[in-house]
Order: structure tokens, then sequence, then C-alpha cells
């Protein structure tokens, strides 16, 4: 992607706007296979959605008993051998012959389920291609929070994968190649603002997260090391299944997108709807389920940090070291509430 003119000319809002980030859309018959297929096997509660699953398979006849047992399979390689294996698998490079011969047992049913979403599939891709005005305002918005500079374009790969009717879902780069992201929004509508941006949360993650805040993160470790909670943090729930560094990205990022500051009336609605009734952390411990201990903290931190946030930005702050310093004071007061 090139633009010409001023850096404040080249941030133009409009439908084909010219921004410092741009989509390009891939869509892969493979990747979208091993989605399904993954899925299916249900080997990660945060990634292969049970719901989703059982939707899928509702209009299908039932499993064979040999589909059974590929995905068991399936399962346990992917259990031992995480988002690797699956980027792999999503990529073509996949040298385990015994798992491969695995996914091809469920392949006829998992094409089965893409070619009935590709139509929809192609509409996002066209879209992606031309993003409506109101989007590009709201991109141009993210990059002027995170201090975007004008020699930093890029383009981001957005592996476009299935979803059942009303759901969507990204999980970045876990499998597909860095500086790229995944969105399942087969089954979203194109025309409302929540699965774009649940799709600007994906690129926060793999573009502004490792620019930004790691560097943010990293610099606020080494000014004070001894600091209480960088020792702490391992042992909490989240610790568990998140780096220091991704918590903190994923409670500053869902303070902005897709129910935060960037979102329409700032996201009041859906928080009402969504961060109500969260559960407290000290109800959490390291055998909690995926979505207890996530609610717990991960929303919950991004609720308690929406304000100090809120009135830090509309002060003219950034994405900065006093934004971070607002969401390691929201973490080390949740984690003295959980060791009480």
């Amino acid at each position: 992607m090139s633009c010409n003119g001023t850096a404040s000319q080249r941030l133009v809002s409009g439908r084909n706007g010219c921004l410092l980030i741009s989509f390009r859309p891939v869509l892969s018959t493979r990747a979208c296979e091993a989605y399904v297929v993954q899925t299916l096997c249900g080997w990660h509660p945060g990634i292969a959605r049970k719901a989703w699953s059982l939707h899928w398979l509702s209009d299908q006849s039932p499993l064979t008993s040999g589909e059974r047992s590929a995905l068991v399979r399936i399962s346990a390689s992917l259990t031992r051998g995480g988002v690797k294996v699956l980027r792999d698998v999503f990529l073509g490079n996949c040298l385990d012959q015994e798992l491969l011969a695995s996914f091809d047992v469920v392949r006829a049913r998992a094409r089965s389920i893409v070619d009935a979403e590709w139509p929809r599939l192609e509409a996002w891709e066209f879209e992606l291609l031309n993003p409506p005005a109101w989007t590009t305002n709201t991109t141009r918005e993210m990059e002027r929070l995170f201090c975007w500079q004008p020699d930093e374009e890029r383009e981001v790969g957005v592996f476009l994968l299935p979803s059942p009717p009303k759901h969507m879902a990204g999980n970045g780069d876990m499998f597909v190649p860095s500086g790229a992201t995944s969105f399942a929004c087969s089954g979203a509508s194109i025309d409302r603002p929540v699965p774009w941006l649940t799709l600007l949360h994906e690129v926060a993650h793999v573009n502004h997260e490792p620019k930004r805040l790691f560097p943010l993160i990293q610099g606020a470790v080494a000014q004070d090391p001894e600091r209480p909670i960088w020792r702490y943090f391992p042992n909490t729930p989240p610790g568990q299944h998140l780096s220091l560094a991704g918590f903190l990205g994923e409670v500053v990022i869902h303070c902005l997108v897709p129910h935060g500051l960037l979102a329409p009336d700032k996201g009041r609605k859906a928080q009402a709807r969504l961060w109500s009734n969260l559960p407290p952390v000290n109800a959490t411990h390291s055998t909690s389920s995926w979505d207890q201990w996530y609610d717990a903290w991960v929303t919950r931190g991004s609720y308690d940090l929406l304000p100090a946030l809120e009135a830090h930005v509309d002060s003219g702050g950034t994405i900065d070291s006093q934004a971070l310093e607002l969401a390691i004071a929201v973490l080390e007061r949740m984690v003295a509430q959980w060791q009480r």
C-alpha cells in the first residue's frame, strides 16, 4: 500500500480512504477446513467452541466411528503441540503424516460445512477490500491512540474463516503467520459495527500490541524490577494461560474495541449487557474454566480500567506509559483481592 501526500492527507476518511494499516483478506479452503476440524474435536475451550461444533453437526448425519476416533487423535495431538501444530496444518507445513491422515478422515464433512459458508466469506472478502467510511474513521483513531507513525504503513493479512449464524471470533495470529490475524465471520452481519470492531481488536493484538504496548511493559519492568506484581502474576488464574504482557494487552485493547471507547456510544450499551454480573476474582482458582477466569480477570479488568483510561484519553492522552500504569494499578488491586 502506498499513499501520497502529507501524513494528515494520508489519514483521510472515506470508503477508500488511505490509512497506515490496510486489510488483505485471505480465503483458503485448507485453512477453513482445518478450522472446522479443530472446532469439531473440541481440544481447547477458547478456540474450539463447543456451541459451534454442535451447530455445524446439527444439520449433518451423525459422526461415524472412524470420524470420532480421528477427532480424538487430532484433539490429543493439538493438546500436546498447541497452536503451532494447528498453524502448520493451516499453512500446509505439517509433516506429521498420522495427524494429516486423521484430518483427511473428517475432511469431507468439514468441506461440506465450509462450502455452505463460502459465499458469505466471499462477501466479507469484498468488504475488507472496500471498507465502509466509519471503519476508516475508527481505524484512524486507533492509529492516533497508539501513536502510529507515517512511515509505519502495514498491510494486515486477514484469514477469513467460517462461523455459525450470529457468531464470530478472532484468535489473532495464533495459527496464521505472524503479523496476520484470523477472523471467523461468515455468520456475522457485514452491516453491523461489532464484527468490524472485533476485527480491529485482533488487528490491535497483532500490530499495535507488540509495537507499542510490549515496549512500554518492558520499560515498566526495567524501571522497577522488584515490583511485587511481576512476581505475583504468574501464580494467578490468568497467569496460568497468559503472560503478564498478554494479559495487560487484553485489558487495554478491550477498553478500546470491540465494546470500549472506539465503539459507537463508547460501548455503553454493550457494556451494560455484557460486562454486568461479572464473577469476582477471588472466586477463581487454577482449575477455573476458561470463561470463568477470563470474565473474572480480563473482562472485569477492562471494566475497572475503562473510566480512568477514558479520562486519560479525553484529556489528550494516548496509549502511553501513563495508560499502562493505570492498567497495572488495576491488576495490582485485582491480585490483592484474589490473595485475600
